[in-house]
């Protein structure tokens, strides 16, 4: 029943038209306006090629798009502007034989959605018989459904009606039919409102993004520029620290070294000052003379003695070298030497002595036996002060040779404290060796020995 009505449908809306020829409709379509001037020549030419197929299909209307409008009323400004007068209207349908005037303007909403304003003019009235408005993307598939859409609107076909045997079934058909359209309509504008709300959100979600990216960036940005500054500012920090620290250094090194030249200064200006107060210190060969006496336990009897020192002055303060010396000292009674063939005990002396015969008791103590001992040493001064008055220390080590005995009597050793006045000195030493003595039984038995002098010296 369905096909049978689409067929008669078809057969009502096509034969009257090819019966009446003279009724078919001209709509002659204008450039497309762009009055931002962003929309491609390419964008315009397919957007008329798709108004011209959609109307051409469209039954009572036949579409013409090649209009010389630059001879009417100027091509620029009308693509410029879009504005029309009435007179221009009328020359143009005069011109053309044309029943109405297609003015479609295009603007682009972003950089997804086109909207596209459509206006139908009667050249007759100059009045605008229908105006529709559809968004579409800007691309092929978009520009073609939007032309079809633009025409399915502007161009609302009424069927004839025929009078015929069936009139009342036809007429409900065609009821029908507007209602079925009206529902598409209904349905169309549900989904271009879905279609819009879609868009809408996603441009809105899109908005959304590029803020959010916005905001990433910045705050990149903002991070990065954050982190630049703390990295420029710690590395000026370090090379402030650096410098810092290498300036504190040159200033130590030059104190250390200014305090190096002025100790330096000040010991050469000291050596100076005690080699003039000095001369006879000056670092050379000296040679020290002295002379004393030589104080036994008792002090009394007293005895020469004296010592010759050969001696390099390094530095102010020590004097080292060797000498040689002559000490006289005498053994205590009780303690006579009685030679190499015979020997003291007790008192008594047996076999012959120096001075002659012992071959008996000898009752009384003998007096003491004088000997005479060379001490062979090595010698180190040490001066306390690099003035000319100094107190010093001297020490003698070495061995001595009896001249009494002829032998040697062992270790020699001599401390002793003194003052220096110039090149004249006066000093008190402490002598201890050991000495070689004869037991009662004509055996050699070491025997520790020691004194005091009392010397007085001159340097050469």
């Amino acid at each position: 029943m369905k096909r049978l009505l689409t067929i008669l449908l078809t057969c009502l809306l096509v034969l009257p038209a090819l019966a009446q020829g003279e009724g078919v409709k001209k709509v002659a379509i204008l450039e497309v306006v762009d009055r931002e001037g962003i929309v491609s020549y390419g964008v315009k030419l397919q957007l008329r090629s798709s108004l011209t197929a959609a109307i051409t299909q469209t039954p009572g209307y036949e579409a013409y798009d090649r209009v010389d409008m630059a001879a009417i009323f100027g091509e620029h400004d009308f693509q410029r502007t879009g504005v029309v007068n009435d007179e221009q209207i009328k020359k143009l349908g005069e011109m053309s034989g044309c029943d109405y005037v297609l003015i479609t303007e295009a603007v682009m909403v972003d950089d997804y959605t086109m909207l596209l304003v459509a206006k139908l003019v009667d050249v007759t009235t100059g009045k605008i018989d229908s105006s529709v408005d559809t968004q579409i993307a800007p691309n092929a598939k978009g520009i073609r459904k939007g032309g079809e859409e633009l025409a399915k609107q502007l161009f609302i076909v009424e069927e004839p009606v025929v009078e015929n045997d069936n009139t009342a079934q036809i007429t409900e058909a065609i009821q029908a039919e507007k209602e079925r359209i009206a529902a598409e309509r209904e349905a169309l504008a549900k989904a271009r409102a879905e279609e819009k709300a879609r868009l809408a959100a996603e441009r809105e979600a899109e908005r959304v993004r590029r803020e959010a990216e916005r905001v990433r960036r910045e705050s990149e940005k903002a991070a990065l520029a954050k982190a630049k500054a703390d990295a420029k500012e710690r590395a000026a920090e370090e090379k402030a620290r650096i410098a810092a620290e290498k300036q504190a250094e040159r200033e130590r090194i030059a104190a250390e070294k200014q305090a190096e030249r002025e100790r330096i200064a000040a010991e050469k200006k000291a050596e100076r000052e005690w080699r003039r107060a000095h001369p006879y210190r000056s670092p050379k060969v000296k040679v020290l003379v002295s002379g004393g006496l030589v104080f036994p336990e008792g002090f009394y009897p007293v005895y020469p003695a004296g010592d010759v020192i050969i001696g390099w002055q390094k530095t102010p303060h020590w004097l080292i070298g060797g000498g040689i010396g002559l000490t006289t000292f005498a053994h205590e009674e009780g303690e006579l030497y009685c030679g190499q063939d015979g020997y003291y005990y007790d008192g008594y002396c047996y076999g012959l002595m120096d001075h002659g015969e012992c071959n008996g008791h000898y009752s009384s103590r003998m007096k003491a036996d004088v000997n005479r001992v060379l001490p062979i040493y090595f010698n180190a001064r040490l001066y306390w002060f690099r003035s000319k008055f100094s107190p010093y220390f001297n020490a003698k080590i070495g061995t001595t040779y009896n001249l009494t005995q002829k032998g040697l009597d062992g270790v020699y050793l001599a401390p002793a404290f003194g003052i220096a006045i110039g090149r004249f000195s006066m000093a008190v030493d402490g002598q201890f060796w050991l000495r070689n003595l004869i037991d009662e039984r004509g055996e050699i038995e070491p025997e520790p020995f020691g004194n005091v002098v009392l010397r007085a010296e001159w340097a050469f």
